[in-house]
C-alpha cells in the first residue's frame, strides 16, 4: 500500500485530497491528523504513522514533499520536516531567499537542524600562497585585510540569519565552508546555533588560533568537531587567549592532515576539552603532529574506545614513530581500531623505494587492547603483498587481544593492478586467524570505488 499511495502522490502533485471528501462524515476516534484517501470505489483511512513512513520515502524528492505539503494541512509538517531538515547558506541569493522565507513564516525555521555556511571561495586572502607549500608560511599577519574580511562576513551573516535568535535553536550539526573566522562572526553566530552538537569546518580561516578556540567556546553543547580544513597563522595568540578552561567537552574528533595538530592538542589538553572523548580519528603527516597525538591518546586512554589513526605524506613512518616514542599503550578501552597503512600516493611512489610497514607491527606488538573487539587495515594491493602477516598473526594471537572478533582488511586494486586479490595467500599467512574464523575481506576499486566483500 505505500508504494501505491507514494505512486499516486507522485501523479496528482497539486491535488488536494481534502477538498474531494466534502460529503464523509468523521469516523469514530478520528482526529484532525488522520487522513482519508477517497476513490470511486473504496476508501483508504491512513493512520498518523504509516503517513509518516510514506512521507520519509521520499525523503529525497524533493517535488515528491512538495506536493505532499500541498496535499492537506496534516501532511504539511512532515513534509517541512524533510524539506527544510538541511539547508545551505551564502552570501548571495540563497541567503536573502532564507532570510525572506523566516520572515515570512518563522515556524519553519524550527524544522532546519543541519545547517551549511559558504564564505566568498571565491575571493583569494592575501596570505594564500603557492598551492603546493604547506600554509602557513607567513612570518607576520595580514591584519589590515584579515580584518576587513571578517567584517564583511558578520556583516552578512547579521543580514541573513533570523534578527529572532530563538528562531534556529532547534540546529545540532553546522558547517561553515571557506568561512574567515573572527570575534565578529563568532559573535554572529553563537546567538543562533547554542544548541548545536557537531560542527565542521572545511576551509576556514584566522588570522590566529584564538579564533578558532572563540569560536569553539560559543558552542555550549558542542560534542563531535570535525576539522577537514582549517588553517591560521603561528604566533599571534596569546597563552592567556587558549589556556582559559572551556565548557565543551568533545566526545568526537576528526583531524585531517591539513591541520596544525600541535596548537589544538594544547589547548584541548590545558582546558580539559579531551576528558569524555570517546573517538578519535587522525591523518598524520610530520613528527609535530605524530607527538601531539600521542599526547592526546596518553592523556585519553582511560576513554577513547574508537581509534582511526593513518599516517600521510610520511616515507618514514617507523622512524618518526621510534623518533617520537609514539605508542598505544595507555588506550585500554579501545574496541574498534582502523589503520590506514599506505603512507604515500601510489603515482608518486617507485617500488624500489617503497617504504616499510614494519611499523605497523610495531605498533601493535606494544599495545594493550583487552577490549578490542575488530580491527581494520585499509591497505593498497601492493603494500599488503609486503607487509609482514606472519608477525601480524603471532602479535593478535597474544592474550593482550583475547577480545578481537573481527580482523578485516579493505583491500584496495589500483586500476592498473595486473592481478586480482586472492584471499587465500592472505589466509595461508595469516594461519592463527584463520582458524579463528575472524579474517574479512572487503575489496575496491579506486577508479570506480566498487566494493566487495567476502
Amino acid at each position: 500500500m505505500p508504494r501505491e499511495l507514494v505512486k499516486r502522490v507522485k501523479d496528482n502533485h497539486s491535488c488536494d485530497l481534502r477538498a474531494r471528501t466534502p460529503y464523509t462524515k468523521r469516523r469514530s476516534g478520528q482526529t484532525d491528523s488522520d487522513t482519508v484517501l477517497h476513490s470511486n470505489k473504496f476508501c483508504w483511512y491512513i493512520p498518523p504513522e504509516l503517513r509518516d513512513e510514506v512521507i520519509d520515502q521520499l525523503h529525497a524528492d524533493r517535488n515528491a514533499l512538495k506536493a505532499c505539503g500541498l496535499t492537506c494541512r496534516a501532511w504539511l509538517p512532515r513534509s517541512r520536516y524533510h524539506l527544510f531538515r538541511s539547508i545551505t547558506l551564502d552570501p548571495g541569493h540563497i541567503g536573502d531567499a532564507f532570510r525572506r522565507l523566516i520572515h515570512s513564516s518563522p515556524i519553519i525555521a524550527t524544522y532546519v537542524k543541519d545547517v551549511e555556511i559558504l564564505g566568498n571561495s571565491g575571493t583569494r586572502s592575501p596570505w594564500d600562497s603557492n598551492p603546493f607549500i604547506s600554509w602557513p608560511t607567513l612570518k607576520q599577519a595580514p591584519r589590515g585585510r584579515g580584518d576587513t574580511a571578517a567584517v564583511e562576513t558578520a556583516a552578512w551573516l547579521q543580514r541573513v540569519l533570523p534578527s529572532s535568535t530563538p528562531s534556529l535553536q532547534k540546529v545540532v550539526s553546522l558547517k561553515l565552508t571557506a568561512l574567515t573566522l573572527s570575534g565578529s562572526v563568532t559573535v554572529a553566530l553563537s546567538p543562533h546555533f547554542s544548541c548545536v552538537t557537531e560542527l565542521v569546518l572545511d576551509g576556514c580561516r584566522g588570522v590566529a588560533f584564538a579564533d578558532v578556540v572563540g569560536l569553539l567556546n560559543s558552542l555550549p553543547r558542542l560534542k563531535t568537531l570535525r576539522l577537514l580544513s582549517a588553517q591560521w597563522l603561528p604566533g599571534h595568540s596569546s597563552p592567556t587567549e587558549t589556556s582559559q578552561q572551556s565548557v565543551i567537552r568533545l566526545r568526537r574528533l576528526e583531524i585531517s592532515r591539513k591541520i596544525d595538530v600541535a596548537p589544538l592538542v594544547s589547548w584541548m589538553l590545558s582546558a580539559n576539552v579531551h576528558v569524555e572523548m570517546v573517538s578519535l580519528s587522525c591523518s598524520l603527516s610530520g613528527p609535530k603532529s605524530v607527538s601531539a597525538i600521542r599526547d592526546l591518546l596518553h592523556a585519553t586512554g582511560s576513554t577513547l574506545e574508537y581509534l582511526t589513526i593513518g599516517f600521510e605524506d610520511t616515507r618514514d613512518t617507523t622512524d618518526i614513530l621510534q623518533a617520537t616514542h609514539f605508542d598505544m599503550t595507555d588506550s585500554v578501552r579501545l574496541r574498534r581500531l582502523h589503520i590506514c597503512c599506505s603512507s604515500v600516493e601510489h603515482s608518486l611512489m617507485l617500488s624500489s623505494i617503497r617504504p616499510s610497514l614494519s611499523w605497523i607491527v610495531i605498533l601493535l606488538s606494544a599495545a594493550h587492547a583487552p577490549h578490542l573487539e575488530e580491527i581494520t587495515f585499509a591497505i593498497r594491493l601492493a603494500d599488503l603483498r609486503v607487509l609482514n602477516l606472519e608477525g601480524l598473526d603471532v602479535v593478535l594471537s597474544h592474550t593482550r587481544f583475547r577480545s578481537l572478533r573481527i580482523v578485516k582488511f579493505e583491500v584496495e586494486l589500483h586500476r592498473d593492478a595486473p592481478q586480482a586479490f586472492n584471499r587465500d595467500s592472505v589466509c595461508d599467512r595469516m594461519q592463527a586467524m584463520h582458524a579463528k574464523d575472524v579474517l574479512r575481506f572487503e575489496v575496491c576499486h579506486s577508479s570506480r570505488r566498487t566494493r566487495r566483500c567476502y
